[in-house]
Protein backbone atom coordinates (compact mmCIF):
# COMPACT_ATOMS: atom_id res chain seq x y z
CA UNK A 1 0.00 0.00 0.00
CA UNK A 2 2.88 2.37 0.85
CA UNK A 3 4.49 1.70 -2.56
CA UNK A 4 1.20 2.56 -4.30
CA UNK A 5 0.98 5.90 -2.41
CA UNK A 6 4.57 6.77 -3.29
CA UNK A 7 3.92 5.95 -6.96
CA UNK A 8 0.75 8.05 -6.95
CA UNK A 9 2.63 11.04 -5.51
CA UNK A 10 5.47 10.59 -8.00
CA UNK A 11 3.02 10.38 -10.92
CA UNK A 12 1.24 13.54 -9.75
CA UNK A 13 4.56 15.37 -9.47
CA UNK A 14 5.59 14.25 -12.97
CA UNK A 15 2.23 15.34 -14.41
CA UNK A 16 2.48 18.73 -12.68
CA UNK A 17 6.02 19.16 -13.95
CA UNK A 18 5.08 18.07 -17.50
CA UNK A 19 2.33 20.67 -17.54
CA UNK A 20 4.86 23.38 -16.87
CA UNK A 21 5.15 22.89 -13.13
CA UNK A 22 2.91 25.81 -12.60
CA UNK A 23 5.04 27.66 -15.17
CA UNK A 24 2.87 30.50 -15.81
CA UNK A 25 1.68 33.06 -18.34
CA UNK A 26 -0.70 35.99 -18.48
CA UNK A 27 -4.03 35.85 -20.33
CA UNK A 28 -3.98 36.44 -24.07
CA UNK A 29 -4.05 40.14 -24.89
CA UNK A 30 -2.30 41.10 -21.67
CA UNK A 31 0.25 43.89 -21.78
CA UNK A 32 2.55 41.86 -19.52
CA UNK A 33 5.39 40.04 -21.23
CA UNK A 34 5.31 36.23 -21.56
CA UNK A 35 7.20 34.17 -19.02
CA UNK A 36 6.01 36.14 -16.00
CA UNK A 37 3.89 34.41 -13.33
CA UNK A 38 0.27 33.56 -14.14
CA UNK A 39 -2.35 35.78 -12.52
CA UNK A 40 -3.88 34.20 -9.48
CA UNK A 41 -6.64 35.52 -7.32
CA UNK A 42 -5.88 38.18 -4.76
CA UNK A 43 -5.68 37.15 -1.12
CA UNK A 44 -9.12 37.18 0.57
CA UNK A 45 -8.29 40.27 2.59
CA UNK A 46 -7.69 42.29 -0.56
CA UNK A 47 -5.19 44.89 -1.66
CA UNK A 48 -4.87 48.55 -0.77
CA UNK A 49 -2.75 51.45 -1.96
CA UNK A 50 -2.25 55.01 -0.84
CA UNK A 51 -1.68 57.18 -3.89
CA UNK A 52 1.04 59.79 -3.42
CA UNK A 53 1.58 62.90 -5.57
CA UNK A 54 4.17 62.59 -8.32
CA UNK A 55 6.13 65.18 -10.27
CA UNK A 56 5.50 68.03 -7.82
CA UNK A 57 1.71 67.74 -8.16
CA UNK A 58 -1.03 67.56 -5.55
CA UNK A 59 -3.01 64.49 -6.67
CA UNK A 60 -3.38 61.82 -4.00
CA UNK A 61 -5.91 59.17 -3.09
CA UNK A 62 -6.56 55.57 -2.21
CA UNK A 63 -7.27 52.28 -3.91
CA UNK A 64 -8.86 49.12 -2.51
CA UNK A 65 -9.28 45.88 -4.40
CA UNK A 66 -11.35 42.95 -3.24
CA UNK A 67 -12.43 39.76 -4.93
CA UNK A 68 -16.08 39.48 -5.92
CA UNK A 69 -17.85 36.25 -6.85
CA UNK A 70 -16.06 32.96 -7.11
CA UNK A 71 -18.71 30.63 -5.67
CA UNK A 72 -19.79 29.36 -9.11
CA UNK A 73 -16.90 30.62 -11.20
CA UNK A 74 -13.69 32.58 -11.07
CA UNK A 75 -13.59 35.53 -8.71
CA UNK A 76 -12.81 38.90 -10.24
CA UNK A 77 -11.20 41.99 -8.74
CA UNK A 78 -13.43 44.94 -7.81
CA UNK A 79 -11.56 48.23 -7.58
CA UNK A 80 -12.58 51.30 -5.59
CA UNK A 81 -10.36 54.29 -6.38
CA UNK A 82 -10.65 57.81 -4.95
CA UNK A 83 -8.62 60.80 -6.05
CA UNK A 84 -8.25 64.30 -4.59
CA UNK A 85 -6.14 67.21 -5.75
CA UNK A 86 -6.27 66.13 -9.37
CA UNK A 87 -6.85 68.37 -12.36
CA UNK A 88 -10.43 69.73 -12.34
CA UNK A 89 -13.09 68.44 -14.74
CA UNK A 90 -10.92 65.88 -16.53
CA UNK A 91 -10.96 62.21 -17.41
CA UNK A 92 -7.80 60.45 -16.28
CA UNK A 93 -6.39 57.05 -17.19
CA UNK A 94 -5.12 54.74 -14.45
CA UNK A 95 -3.62 51.24 -14.44
CA UNK A 96 -2.23 48.51 -12.22
CA UNK A 97 1.39 47.74 -13.12
CA UNK A 98 3.90 45.06 -12.19
CA UNK A 99 6.88 46.41 -10.30
CA UNK A 100 7.36 49.45 -8.10
CA UNK A 101 6.28 53.08 -8.51
CA UNK A 102 8.62 54.81 -10.93
CA UNK A 103 9.75 51.56 -12.57
CA UNK A 104 7.51 51.93 -15.62
CA UNK A 105 6.51 48.26 -15.23
CA UNK A 106 4.12 46.55 -17.64
CA UNK A 107 0.37 47.08 -17.31
CA UNK A 108 -1.41 44.08 -15.81
CA UNK A 109 -4.27 42.89 -18.03
CA UNK A 110 -5.85 44.74 -20.91
CA UNK A 111 -5.19 48.51 -20.79
CA UNK A 112 -8.66 49.33 -22.17
CA UNK A 113 -10.41 47.43 -19.36
CA UNK A 114 -9.52 50.01 -16.70
CA UNK A 115 -11.94 52.81 -17.52
CA UNK A 116 -11.30 56.47 -16.76
CA UNK A 117 -11.55 58.46 -13.53
CA UNK A 118 -13.70 61.55 -14.00
CA UNK A 119 -12.78 64.45 -11.73
CA UNK A 120 -15.20 67.20 -10.69
CA UNK A 121 -14.51 70.95 -10.65
CA UNK A 122 -12.52 70.52 -7.41
CA UNK A 123 -10.29 67.77 -8.87
CA UNK A 124 -11.95 64.97 -6.91
CA UNK A 125 -12.96 61.70 -8.48
CA UNK A 126 -14.14 58.25 -7.57
CA UNK A 127 -14.29 55.09 -9.63
CA UNK A 128 -15.72 51.68 -8.78
CA UNK A 129 -15.08 49.04 -11.40
CA UNK A 130 -14.83 45.29 -11.84
CA UNK A 131 -11.80 44.11 -13.80
CA UNK A 132 -12.28 41.20 -16.24
CA UNK A 133 -8.95 39.55 -15.37
CA UNK A 134 -7.10 38.23 -12.34
CA UNK A 135 -4.13 39.82 -10.61
CA UNK A 136 -0.73 38.23 -10.01
CA UNK A 137 0.17 37.49 -6.40
CA UNK A 138 3.89 36.89 -6.52
CA UNK A 139 5.10 40.16 -8.00
CA UNK A 140 4.97 43.67 -6.57
CA UNK A 141 2.12 45.72 -7.99
CA UNK A 142 1.42 49.42 -8.04
CA UNK A 143 -1.33 51.76 -9.23
CA UNK A 144 -0.70 54.94 -11.12
CA UNK A 145 -2.96 57.74 -12.33
CA UNK A 146 -1.96 59.57 -15.50
CA UNK A 147 -2.18 63.26 -16.34
CA UNK A 148 -5.08 64.37 -18.55
CA UNK A 149 -2.81 64.29 -21.62
CA UNK A 150 -1.51 60.82 -20.63
CA UNK A 151 2.11 61.97 -20.82
CA UNK A 152 2.99 61.73 -17.14
CA UNK A 153 2.00 60.08 -13.86
CA UNK A 154 0.33 62.39 -11.31
CA UNK A 155 -0.19 59.86 -8.48
CA UNK A 156 1.25 56.45 -7.65
CA UNK A 157 1.08 53.93 -4.82
CA UNK A 158 2.22 50.34 -4.15
CA UNK A 159 -0.49 47.73 -3.60
CA UNK A 160 -0.21 45.96 -0.25
CA UNK A 161 -2.34 43.14 1.12
CA UNK A 162 -4.57 44.05 4.00
CA UNK A 163 -8.12 44.21 5.25
CA UNK A 164 -10.66 46.02 3.08
CA UNK A 165 -13.19 48.23 4.81
CA UNK A 166 -16.60 48.99 3.37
Amino acid sequence: MKTQSVLTIAAAALLWSACGGGGLSYPEGSAVTPGTPRPQTVAPMGLTATLQPQGGGTASGSVSIRMIGGSTGAASPRVDLTLTGGPPARQLAWHIHSGDCGSNGPIVGQPGAYGLISTDNQGQGRLTLGLPFGLPQEVPLYVNVHSADGQSVIACGPLNSGPIRG
